[in-house]
């Protein structure tokens, strides 16, 4: 049965090593809400009274992180707790934080994960069952088969932290695929583009230094306006099923790009070849084409 994992941390600094712990083990999503100790709340409020119910979120002296995520099997569930137990020690002593479960009857669109650990052997195994190794004329169908990767999809209208949220959430995807209220794909955003934009409003300087030149200023003033999805993305490229290999390392490499989303007929966002990924897919099944050979003349 599966259970969502409740985590209330005391200690913010461990959040960034937490998330990643669970996604290097395959936890699926994680939601992150800002979070109230009562005991701190209560102390606040008798200090300076109900005028701090307003602020009392936003106050760093009683801010937790309380992680979300609903986990699929039992296996994994002791995988979480006892990495999460790993980072911020013995949840038992007093203040330290607080883990418990809670069981799920009914899961309506979870996303599975693949442990990043486990993806070297997966892919090996996928290419030794396809029997074939990999060329530039293999087609796009059959790899994307055996990376069996979720692309990351975001309205046009999404909001740039929100899209980064969702680029943590599935990091081996580095490019977004924004689309419109149809579905259909419309542009794509870069992890790149995404930190530019999201830096540009923290740091402004370091951009505005660069500035030099009226078509630096223009190209620094557009950044400066850039608040979603469909302020940031550049032109969209894509490949279907039907293509080959040989044209999905086209358009990456034309576009600069470190993945491309698979569209069906319908402009619809069905899948995602990542070239870190794709590259190693290629080696591995060189390696295997190579040993097979190897065996059979000896």
């Amino acid at each position: 049965m599966a259970q969502l994992l409740v985590v209330i941390l005391n200690e913010p600094a461990h959040l960034p090593a937490l998330l990643d712990a669970w996604q290097q083990i395959g936890v699926p999503g994680t939601t992150i809400l800002d979070s109230a100790s009562a005991r701190r709340a209560k102390g606040l409020l008798h200090e300076v009274g109900l005028n701090a119910v307003e602020k009392l979120l936003s106050s760093s002296e009683v801010k937790n992180k309380t992680l979300l995520s609903i986990i699929p099997d039992d296996a994994l569930l002791e995988k979480a707790i006892t990495v999460t137990e790993q980072l911020t020690g013995d949840l038992d002593v007093p203040h330290r934080g607080l883990l418990f479960t809670v069981p799920i009857n009914q899961v309506v669109g979870l996303i599975k994960t693949r442990p990043a650990a486990e993806t070297p052997a997966a892919v090996v195994e996928a290419v030794a069952s396809n029997g074939e190794p990999i060329t530039r004329n293999t087609p796009v169908s059959v790899v994307d088969e055996m990376m069996a990767l979720k692309p990351t999809i975001v309205q046009a209208s999404t909001d740039l932290m929100s899209i980064a949220q969702a680029m943590l959430d599935n990091p081996i995807v580095n490019v977004a695929c924004v689309v419109n209220n149809w579905q259909k794909l419309v542009g794509l955003l870069p992890l790149q583009n995404l930190v530019d934009d999201l830096f540009l409003q923290v740091i402004p300087e370091e951009f505005l230094s660069e500035a030099k030149g009226w078509e630096n200023v223009l190209k620094f003033a557009q950044l400066s306006r850039t608040k979603t999805a469909g302020d940031a993305m550049i032109p969209a490229a894509s490949v279907k099923n039907t293509d080959r290999i040989r044209e999905a390392f086209h358009v990456m490499h034309h576009n600069k790009l470190s993945g491309v989303p698979i569209v069906n007929d319908q402009n619809e966002v069905t899948g995602y070849l990542a070239l870190l990924e794709l590259l190693s897919l290629f080696i591995k099944s060189q390696n295997i084409s190579t040993s097979e050979g190897e065996q059979n003349n000896e």
